[in-house]
């Protein structure tokens, strides 16, 4: 008979089925490789602080800031408690038993200057985990500079976070976030790919892709084969959308109309009109308003003039 525990499970043959649990095997580490990029603005004065390289035009700096609202430094509030009380020590040199801790800890974040080169700043933020209960940073300078920029104004998060300010002059990169993120656009591309491929039968479809995109539908296949390839590569992410869209005649139908001037869209704005009136807030409006029985005689009048316009090219 076998001793169950909380890691193991009994396998009989009356129940082949049932497997062992994985353990775990301490210590181990979970990766988290990170670096600091800046983004493309420069600082007016080059520095000959440690770390700098007669390459780099110059130097960025991540100082000290205070926390909102309050006028005590930013870097009291970035790691937990916990976090303090184990990892501070080793950057500051006392214990948090020292009657002079706080101030030496307030003193430290009042005073930091991290320097960021052109090639970027990079950081092993990675967590080793010693057993069950316990882990810590293999880098503790590393780790804290990493918690200290996500939340240091200065510094976007993600890429996408870079226009959200003008105070923003770096960037977090983080490799396994990257990868994720490259996958994910190639996954993309590729069902673009499959989907630009399968217009190959289906013209109609093609056609209102190219229509909805503002490009020339030509009368030679190939042409539009050849924009609508680039397009799947350019643009994927509104390809896709547009290859999966129920309503995608029906967009194409109103963006038909815009362009020979049936229906009016000021510049800039997504209002649509018809016969001086405005009857859609934008494209989706658009077609619901012709979906709607009431407006077919509307609708069949704008197919003949388009079928006339279009014809007479």
């Amino acid at each position: 008979m076998v001793e169950n525990n909380k890691d193991t499970v009994a396998t009989t043959p009356s129940n082949p089925v049932v497997q062992a649990k994985s353990v775990k095997s301490y210590p181990y580490i979970v990766e988290n490789k990170v670096i600091v990029h800046r983004v493309n603005k420069k600082s007016p004065l080059p520095t000959k602080d440690v770390g700098y390289n007669p390459a780099d035009d110059y130097i960025y700096k991540i100082g000290s800031s205070f926390k909102a609202g309050t006028t005590k430094p930013l870097g009291l509030y970035v790691l937990t408690n916990e976090e303090q009380k184990n990892l501070m020590p080793h950057l500051i040199g006392i214990s948090p038993t020292s009657p002079d801790y706080n101030k030496v800890v307030e003193t430290y974040w009042n005073n930091i200057s991290i320097l960021v080169p052109a090639s970027g700043l990079k950081l092993d933020c990675s967590i080793e985990h010693t057993s069950e209960t316990e882990s810590h940073p293999v880098n503790v300078e590393h780790y804290v500079i990493w918690k200290y920029c996500l939340k240091y104004s200065g510094v976007a998060n993600t890429e996408e976070d870079i226009g959200k300010s003008n105070k923003i002059n770096f960037v977090l990169w983080n490799e396994k976030e990257q990868m994720k993120k490259d996958l994910n656009i190639q996954r993309i591309k590729d069902e673009a790919t499959v989907a630009r491929i399968q217009m190959r039968d289906n013209k109609e479809k093609a056609n209102a892709i190219l229509y909805l995109f503002n490009k020339p539908v030509e009368t030679d296949a190939n042409v539009n084969m050849l924009v609508l390839a680039k397009l799947a590569e350019d643009e994927p992410v509104k390809f896709v959308g547009l290859s999966k869209d129920n309503d995608l005649l029906s967009k194409a139908f109103v963006q038909r109309a815009i362009n020979n001037g049936i229906l009016t869209q000021p510049p800039g704005s997504t209002l649509i009109g018809y016969e001086g009136n405005i009857i859609a807030n934008n494209i989706n409006d658009a077609v619901l308003f012709f979906k709607d029985s009431k407006n077919e005689v509307a609708k069949m009048t704008i197919e003949a003039k388009l079928q006339h316009i279009e014809n007479g090219k």
